[in-house]
């Protein structure tokens, strides 16, 4: 296969793999256009079919009554999921405490210090209504402090809109690109004490609730004792 097929093949790939939604910018668009009329000239699109994945892919049936909204009582009362990687079973165990029965010497235990940081965050527009936001990353553009987001219902906004927290002090300017991607201009620094002062802890979509004062404690592993390794969960 020649060389400049294979970068054009890599690029393409990159374009699949970055789309989170299955849409693209109209540039990003053209460039797929041109590359899929040259593949099927090359038998090359037999290749790309089977890893153009969309989200639909990834769906799977979930029963309620398997979801579980809260934790057990105490940690250690929650259930374990053995799976054996030779065999590829799955077993289940009534409680966590069993797992120690699975350790053999030579074993090494992982400890997750890494602490969930309150990112999702509810902000309200001028006409009083409310967007989920979830704050992602820190960067800089030129002096400006901006954060990248997934923001919900974000068409409903128009460019440059300002989103408000529950803090008079602190405000947020949108901004999107050609990509599609959200981003954030506080008006205020965001350092993680202004994330505890106006987020929540981001709990998975799944549990159909919003985070309360226990989900602080209980989303949180025993080990997560550092403020400096803050991780956001997504959801």
């Amino acid at each position: 296969m020649p060389i400049l097929l294979l970068v054009a093949l890599h690029s393409v790939l990159n374009l699949i793999i970055e789309s989170r939604n299955g849409s693209f910018s109209p540039k990003n668009r053209f460039v797929l256009e041109l590359f899929f009329q040259h593949s099927y000239k090359t038998n090359l699109i037999n290749f790309i079919k089977p890893i153009m994945l969309n989200l639909s892919d990834y769906n799977f049936h979930l029963p309620e009554e398997l979801i579980a909204r809260y934790p057990t009582e105490k940690r250690d009362e929650s259930r374990l999921m053995i799976v054996n990687r030779k065999s590829g079973s799955i077993h289940i165990e009534s409680v966590f405490r069993s797992i120690e029965k699975y350790f053999i010497k030579g074993d090494l235990l992982v400890f997750n210090e890494t602490r969930v940081s309150k990112r999702r965050v509810y902000l309200k527009n001028k006409s009083g209504r409310e967007f989920e936001c979830v704050f992602l990353e820190k960067n800089f553009s030129g002096d400006k402090e901006v954060w990248k987001c997934l923001l919900k219902n974000v068409r409903k906004l128009k460019p440059n809109e300002k989103l408000f927290s529950n803090r008079d002090d602190i405000y947020f300017t949108l901004h999107r690109n050609e990509e599609g991607d959200i981003f954030l201009f506080p008006s205020v620094s965001i350092s993680e004490e202004v994330f505890d002062s106006i987020g929540t802890i981001p709990i998975p979509p799944y549990m159909k609730r919003k985070a309360e004062a226990a989900d602080n404690e209980r989303y949180q592993t025993i080990f997560a004792k550092s403020p400096y390794k803050s991780f956001c969960s997504a959801g």
